[in-house]
């Protein structure tokens, strides 16, 4: 959340401290939230509890003391910060699901359970290869929703990259999955718009917004 960083006036400053220190969050309507201080008590609560500690002289002096905090509050500053009039939207770093993987099996499981297991072959490994970068994954499996509503619905509850995966005609006996989007600044095979995974057994494509992070954060690397 982008915050401004400041000191409160003596009228806004903690009651019985010398400086009050805050965080501001800025709400995109442009008003300001409150969302942490820091407060340097000095020796004033000490001077009236009577909170002392033994020096290194051995002789007894009064606390220098701190108040500090954030609260509950900034759940509402986040939702604010980032949601709109559609509805939650939470950043990469708090979301639940940060991806979801929709495949797209034209006769499904039963009717065509061969090349079903093929591509879930792929999609296994893609989905493996992104969980150990540290991405959150959702593989949608509802076999009895049609790829465009799955998408809708990840649309709806805001999930912001969502790749789909279809098989596709056999090419030169090599797995083949494609990214649309705008390269990032590596240039590399998956932003150009090409994974090439060798084995041999068939050919994917995969679209995808253009939501990627750089390529150091690909799972699926450029051989």
């Amino acid at each position: 959340m982008p915050v401004v960083k400041g000191v409160k006036s003596a009228s806004e400053r903690f009651a019985g401290a010398d400086e009050t220190y805050t965080i501001e969050a800025l709400m995109q309507n442009g008003w300001a939230l409150q969302s942490g201080t820091s407060h340097f008590l000095g020796q004033n609560f000490a001077k009236a509890f009577d909170v002392t500690f033994q020096t290194d002289t051995n002789s007894q002096d009064l606390v220098w003391a701190t108040s500090w905090g954030v609260s509950t509050r900034l759940v509402g500053a986040l939702i604010m910060s980032h949601s709109d009039d559609s509805g939650l939207v939470l950043p990469p770093a708090v979301a639940p699901t940060q991806a979801v993987v929709v495949p797209i099996s034209p006769k499904g499981p039963v009717k065509d359970p061969e090349g079903h297991a093929e591509l879930m072959v792929f999609v296994d490994e893609a989905v493996a290869s992104l969980r150990a970068a540290g991405v959150r994954v959702h593989v949608d499996e509802r076999w009895n929703l049609k790829p465009g509503n799955k998408v809708l619905l990840r649309v709806r509850v805001r999930v912001r990259v969502r790749v789909r995966v279809r098989v596709r005609v056999r090419v030169r006996g090599e797995r083949q999955a494609g990214q649309h989007g705008a390269p990032c600044a590596e240039g590399c095979g998956v932003c150009r718009g090409v994974w090439r995974v060798p084995r041999g057994a068939g050919s994917w494509l995969v679209h995808t917004p253009r939501v990627f992070s750089p390529c150091p954060r690909h799972a699926l690397t450029p051989t």
